[in-house]
């Protein structure tokens, strides 16, 4: 089931009416429903902050969202294809700073050889008194060279 849902989400080649037209692999409605009701916020978000990417990690490690949705959702950041990757060390950078502090990862290739530097900053997810999981931001070198070509 895990992997139909990914496999619809990951689809580039099918548009949005597509993947709705294909309906929903078993179990995944849950999972739909919340995507549905919070990605167009996560958009939203993005583009005001012109951020690269936005992910939700769980507590143990695995991205449950990504707003490209690409080769990285659905990943597990402790295995061996990821562990060494900048998200995976801001995910470990954002789960271990104090409560209502924020990690920053500064720029470095977000996957060895296949994307451009990015910084990440990150945020714990805490429910209650738990922490279960981080809200990580991938912000693209664009940014930082505006910023510095603006200055006045």
């Amino acid at each position: 089931m895990e992997q139909d849902l990914i496999s619809l989400l990951t689809d580039s080649a099918l548009s949005p009416e597509e993947k709705d037209e294909l309906g929903e692999p078993s179990g995944a409605s849950l999972y739909l429903s919340h995507h549905q009701r919070f990605s167009s916020v996560f958009e939203k978000i993005s583009k005001e902050n012109s951020f690269e990417d936005i992910f939700l990690v769980n507590a143990d490690g695995k991205v449950v969202y990504s707003l490209l949705k690409n080769d990285v959702f659905a990943a597990d950041l402790s295995d061996e294809a990821w562990r060494d990757t900048a998200l995976s060390q801001a995910f470990q950078s954002t789960m271990s700073v104090g409560r209502g502090e924020i990690a920053f990862l500064d720029y470095l290739p977000h996957k060895l050889g296949n994307r451009p530097l990015t910084s990440f900053i990150g945020k714990q997810i805490i429910v209650g008194d738990k922490i279960k999981g981080a809200f990580i931001v991938a912000l693209p070198t664009g940014m930082i060279e505006e910023i510095i070509s603006n200055r006045t």
